[in-house]
């Protein structure tokens, strides 16, 4: 993954915000890793079931090749169509 750009965002307030563009150079394994906080974060870490947790998984991995055809088929950073 290679920084694009990175800058303190000038805000009113006394919080900290940062702007960090980036540039995932394997699109499919910056999604996954993605997934994977976003699953060891989330509700479904409490079930103790692993096929509950693998049928998560499988339909994630789904919705992951999905994001990557779409972006790939983006050209234009200014055009982002979300249906």
């Amino acid at each position: 993954m290679r920084v694009v750009e990175f800058q303190n965002v000038p805000n009113a307030a006394n919080n900290n915000i940062t702007f960090i563009r980036i540039d995932p150079e394997d699109l499919q394994e910056t999604l996954g890793g993605i997934l994977t906080v976003l699953m060891d974060l989330s509700w479904l870490s409490r079930f103790d079931d692993d096929y509950t947790r693998g049928s998560f998984k499988v339909r994630a991995d789904k919705t992951v090749a999905d994001i990557k055809t779409k972006f790939a088929a983006i050209t234009d950073d200014s055009t982002v169509i979300i249906p």
